[in-house]
């Protein structure tokens, strides 16, 4: 009897890999490219007087093509809701089944997050002795030595909703704790939807507030409507999940007809929610998929970098004397835009990546499937 060999497919013969809830990604980088161009005139234009009164004046093929970008005030809460989508949907299994330990969730947090924040915050200090030497004014906000040890722990808006240092993370510092309090409820109730809910009605209620806008009440809301959510679609058999997604939109027509009175957080709840069912289960188109998977890489990068830039060009041109006019070119603008979004993806390759191999490697952690999220 001749003994047969096992055949070894070939690494050629395998088929690529497709990013999972890869359409999530295009509206994670359509929501980074908001703030973006939401910022650009108080970065760009406020910092002049020679241009008060003046406004961006793009061409009416640009503003057409950028209209669907005109959500920025709302990007943020956006950010929050796929955060608590994919949370749920890369960890729930693996914290509930002590898979994945506190540490190592602390660690997979850390290594992805803090090495561009530190790197960011730092950045800023640099910018801010540079204006101060040269006696320009800048946004910097209460910049001292406590608010920057807050910083240095991701803990600059726990409490307070006070912009300093690297503006834009006050939303990280803010998701950062609701991290953890999401690992405590997986491991207190393992996959369970009520306390998640019990967690979602308060805030919706308590986020009518000025007080709690903005801050870790608001992200709780947005977090977990986006757990809720993926607990409910994972309940909800594949051939009802479109159905539920359009009957949540019809919901949030209802809610606009009646002229809710919570409408406005409501509206956003029920529009995204029902989009983002939809886009996590678009079909496996391979290279798209990839293209939409890079565009994602950009978001956390281009969101911490693009206050620092602003910051070094209005430097640039004040130190040289350069007419700021030159801002309210709309050539100008695509430029600033398509450089903030290659220098991060240089950070993403060069920064990021590096950055968090080595702090993973160093922690002696095992690879995981599930090593490179969000």
């Amino acid at each position: 009897m001749s003994e047969q060999k096992a055949v070894t497919p070939s690494p050629k013969a395998t088929s690529p890999v497709v990013p999972r809830l890869w359409g999530l990604e295009i509206l994670r980088f359509s929501s980074a490219l908001a703030i973006l161009i939401l910022h650009y005139p108080a970065q760009y234009l406020s910092p002049f007087p020679e241009l008060e009164g003046r406004a961006l004046v793009l061409p009416f093929w640009l503003e057409t093509l950028l209209s669907p970008f005109r959500f920025g005030s709302w990007a943020v809460q956006v950010f929050w809701i796929l955060s608590g989508y994919i949370f749920y949907h890369q960890y729930s299994r693996r914290v509930s089944e002590g898979e994945v330990s506190a540490r190592k969730f602390f660690i997979h947090r850390f290594s992805r997050l803090y090495p561009l924040h530190l790197f960011t915050l730092l950045s800023v200090v640099a910018l801010q002795f540079l204006y101060n030497f040269r006696s320009f004014t800048g946004p910097f906000g209460n910049n001292s030595w406590q608010n920057f040890l807050l910083h240095l722990g991701f803990a600059s808006n726990w409490w307070v909703f006070e912009k300093s240092f690297n503006k834009p993370v006050w939303s990280v510092s803010v998701e950062v704790l609701v991290y953890g309090l999401f690992y405590l409820l997986l491991r207190r109730f393992p996959r369970a939807v009520w306390p998640s809910l019990a967690l979602l009605v308060p805030s919706l209620f308590l986020n009518q507030h000025k007080s709690f806008e903005g801050g870790v009440i608001e992200c709780i809301l947005f977090f977990f409507a986006g757990g809720v959510t993926w607990l409910l679609q994972e309940r909800t058999p594949d051939r009802f999940r479109v159905g539920v997604a359009m009957s949540m939109v019809v919901a949030v027509l209802g809610c606009w007809a009646a002229g809710c009175m919570y409408a406005p957080k409501t509206l956003l709840l029920l529009g995204v929610t029902p989009g983002v069912v939809c886009l996590a289960h678009l079909p496996a188109w391979n290279d798209l998929a990839k293209i939409c998977n890079q565009l994602g890489h950009l978001t956390y990068s281009s969101y911490l970098l693009h206050f620092p830039i602003s910051l070094l060009l209005v430097w640039f041109f004040r130190e040289l004397g350069l007419d700021p006019a030159f801002f309210l070119n709309s050539g100008s603008f695509i430029f600033i835009l398509v450089g903030i979004l290659a220098l991060s993806g240089l950070s993403y390759r060069y920064l990021e990546e590096p950055c968090q191999s080595w702090i993973r490697r160093k922690s002696i952690l095992p690879n995981h499937s599930f090593a490179k999220v969000k």
